[in-house]
């Protein structure tokens, strides 16, 4: 065999290695490597020790690939979302991303040896997860973080057994039938605009 044939017989044995590695990975180990991603984001972020709006602007592409803000805000919204128009639905899953964005940029601000653990990672159903995590601190205190997903992406945050979707879902509804959709608009807003506020002390 020549040289040249050999070669190609390496590369055509290693481009089936490779594939086979890709090809078999795990649905969970996909799940397990996005949230491995995403929280090593935030320790990068952390890690800047950047102000508000640069912490802001580096967490925002990450945050519109793995949270699911249109069924955040459909969830959270109820009754009152089947009755905005399409328009009104996109702004509003934009004003959500925002605000997702927003709280984390808020609540991960200099990295102090925090550590992000994999507790488990748990299949709910077809194309649903459960990744169990365990935040801890550099004073010892832990956080215990349950990422719901579907369909790869995050709809809900359990954080110490308290679902922000649930909050979101209670908060606005009082806000719903008090002020409508525009009144929830001008809440989340302002909530956002405490968050950039708050940046700036």
């Amino acid at each position: 065999m020549t040289n040249s044939n050999s070669l190609r017989l390496w590369l055509s044995c290693l481009s089936l290695l490779v594939y086979s590695s890709f090809a078999h990975a795990s649905p969970d180990d996909e799940v397990r490597d996005r949230i491995d991603d995403f929280h090593a984001t935030l320790i990068s972020v952390m890690q800047t020790n950047s102000n508000f709006e640069n912490r802001f602007s580096k967490l925002s592409p990450v945050i519109k690939k793995i949270f699911d803000a249109p069924n955040i805000s459909r969830i959270s919204t109820g009754k009152f979302w089947r009755a905005q128009e399409a328009h009104s639905q996109q702004e509003f899953t934009n004003l959500m991303f925002t605000l997702i964005t927003a709280t984390y940029a808020d609540r991960f601000v200099s990295y102090n040896n925090q550590v992000f653990t994999i507790q488990a990672v748990e299949s709910k159903g077809k194309d649903r997860w459960l990744v169990n995590c365990l935040l801890t601190k550099s004073d010892g205190e832990t956080v215990t973080l349950d990422y719901y997903l579907r369909e790869g992406v995050i709809f809900n945050v359990v954080a110490n057994g308290v679902s922000d979707l649930s909050l979101k879902r209670a908060d606005y509804a009082s806000i719903l039938a008090r002020d409508g959709f525009d009144g929830l608009i001008a809440h989340i807003n302002q909530n956002i605009l405490e968050y950039r506020q708050q940046g700036m002390d």
